[in-house]
């Protein structure tokens, strides 16, 4: 992917989450690439995840996924990456649970459910398929 010499500003805001979550989990850049294992194929790359962090590359979800996994003693997941804590209370509510056991996530559960009733469901339902029309493309001859 090539490298941009103006960073994106929505890469940029990534990246410095990406930055801040690596710097509360103590490690250095190499120690990250490392466990991010970023690509199976090569040796893990600091020069990448450095232009990430700086907003300068357009990182994939296999890349996002594995610096999440290289992230996990601070139970980060792939949406902890891209949301900025600081933007709403909805985000900075979601960051409050992230550092939450997974005990204390199912109490929150319960209490938001007993308060304001069951979650909507996540995956849409499906929708039912209806019959194609048939559609000739050629007339009938007039007998």
């Amino acid at each position: 992917m090539p490298r941009r010499d103006k960073p994106d500003p929505l890469l940029k805001n990534t990246g410095q989450r990406i930055r801040a979550l690596r710097q509360a989990a103590g490690l250095t850049l190499d120690e990250l690439a490392e466990r991010a294992a970023l690509d199976a194929n090569k040796d893990p790359n600091k020069g990448h995840l450095s232009s990430v962090e700086h907003g300068r590359v357009n990182a994939t979800l296999h890349t996002l996924n594995g610096i999440a996994r290289g992230l996990k003693e601070l139970r980060v997941d792939l949406a902890d990456l891209v949301i900025k804590p600081s933007a709403s209370l909805r985000d900075a509510i979601y960051e409050r649970c992230r550092t939450l056991s997974d005990v204390e996530r199912r109490e929150v559960m319960a209490f938001i459910e007993e308060k304001f009733g069951p979650a909507p469901p996540l995956v849409p339902k499906e929708r039912k398929k209806r019959p194609r029309r048939r559609t000739t493309s050629t007339k009938r001859k007039a007998t």
